[in-house]
């Protein structure tokens, strides 16, 4: 069964969470939206803070703050593990066009193609030694 709503999200995670062996089929099981609503749900802030991290310019000297990269726009980025695109629309809006992503699955390798921000998305399994 397709979840197409946070609710739907929500239970595949309590119910059985994603693990090495599942885990394509897992996230295939909801579309996109859904799962962009369940973050929220969740105040997942990651590619928020990613996607300052790099473009944001560094802090003058002596300033408090640090980590800030004012990566150069032109930039090859890879995001891991690129989900629904979320990083990549992100980074496309602060004038990146080199961004490959790489996801364990099909469907959110697709949904994260078809938001024009990634070169190319393609499936890859992290984590389960080298291929």
């Amino acid at each position: 069964m397709l979840a197409t709503d946070t609710d739907g999200v929500m239970k595949m995670f309590t119910d059985a969470h994603p693990t090495q062996s599942n885990i394509h089929n897992f996230y295939d099981q909801m579309t996109g939206e859904a799962y962009d609503d369940f973050l929220v749900r969740i105040n997942y802030s990651d590619p928020y803070n990613v996607a300052e991290a790099i473009f944001a310019a560094a802090p003058a000297e002596g300033s408090p703050g640090f980590g800030f990269l004012n990566t150069p726009r032109d930039a090859s980025i890879f995001d891991i593990g690129q989900g629904t695109g979320i990083l990549g629309k992100l980074l496309k809006a602060q004038g990146f066009n080199d961004i490959q992503g790489a996801d364990a699955s099909t469907k959110f390798n697709e949904v994260g193609m078809a938001t024009g921000a990634y070169r190319e998305c393609r499936e890859v399994w992290f984590g389960r030694g080298v291929d």
